[in-house]
């Protein structure tokens, strides 16, 4: 799972921009840097309710703004909106977090180009592949993704292989087309090294922003894992899982077995799964786009385009 900051000094502030896939951590994340004071990032900017496919241009003035002042989320109605609970007397650091599937047909060059990157992934990709199966289970029983008082999974579940090799696939395909795209420079920080020390590590991301002044306060330092890391204490079928990765992706084995927090995999074993993640991404139009950097609209444009040629030439050979 990969998460990016872009960021860019937007007067006397840090702009910033979090692109980041689903079951990373990235809330405790924005939780942390919305801790201090000064700092504003607004969490899932663009939703599916955004429908950015009908209107980027909109969208892209959306964010261009939300890199120099607080914005809330571009909801429905397209219509941005200022706003912010926190009153200080500058802001250090402005920004949102923004998911890939997301930005389709968003020109991220045009934000990149006066921006720093920071790329945030998490290493193991089996505990994001359950905290993704999970999620879905929770989402299907309780209509939101993230586990709350009201309404919870029971400790165990047991884990469909099927729709786990799917997870994981998708899982790694988006983190291939996001380390596709070109950019300079980045920074890079892990969920791992958040849990073996945020002090630590928010400190160093400060310090790459440009405000080494800053520090969290409050609770969000201190974090609640919502899955234990061992997985046995989570998967009732923990065996079966065991056999499958030993004959489908035997590098994946550290990850499932590992039990202490904080560990960084050294390998996130795409070349197990390349054929299934090309796959995946070919199917997807939206990655496509996210290549070339195309939008839909540019694409029936071209289209139209061609038809209309075809249609000229077909009356000029009537006429001959």
């Amino acid at each position: 799972m990969l998460l990016w900051f872009v960021l860019a000094q937007t007067g006397s502030s840090t702009a910033l921009i979090v692109l980041k896939n689903p079951r990373s951590g990235s809330s405790w994340f924005v939780q942390l840097l919305n801790s201090v004071p000064s700092v504003f990032v607004t969490e899932e900017i663009l939703t599916s309710k955004s429908q950015i496919h009908k209107n980027l241009t909109l969208v892209e003035a959306h964010l261009l703004r939300a890199l120099e002042v607080p914005m809330t989320r571009f909801g429905r109605s397209h219509v941005p909106r200022s706003a912010s609970s926190k009153k200080p007397t500058k802001w250090d650091v402005v920004g949102f977090t923004l998911s890939p599937k997301r930005a389709i047909g968003i020109d991220l060059g045009r934000l990149s180009r006066r921006a720093k990157v920071v790329v945030y992934e998490r290493t193991n990709k089996i505990k994001q592949a359950i905290a993704y199966y999970r999620g879905r289970r929770l989402r299907k029983k309780c209509g939101y993704n993230n586990i709350r008082e009201e309404c919870r999974l029971a400790p165990k579940v047991r884990v469909d292989i099927g729709q786990l090799e799917t997870f994981l696939v998708e899982s790694m395909a988006k983190d291939r087309a996001l380390g596709a795209v070109q950019l300079a420079e980045y920074y890079r920080v892990t969920y791992e090294d958040l849990i073996a020390d945020a002090n630590a590590t928010c400190g160093a991301v400060f310090r790459y922003l440009g405000v080494p002044h800053l520090e969290m306060t409050g609770d969000a330092r201190f974090y609640s894992k919502a899955t234990p890391d061992d997985l046995r204490s989570v998967v009732s079928n923990f065996d079966e899982l065991e056999a499958w990765l030993h004959r489908r992706a035997p590098c994946l084995l550290p990850h499932l077995r590992e039990t202490r927090p904080g560990v960084v995999q050294p390998t996130p074993c795409y070349d197990d799964f390349l054929p299934d993640i090309d796959a995946r991404m070919k199917e997807a139009r939206s990655w496509k786009t996210a290549r070339t950097g195309d939008s839909p609209r540019h694409h029936r444009r071209r289209q139209g385009g061609g038809r209309q040629k075809k249609n000229k030439q077909k009356k000029m050979a009537m006429g001959a």
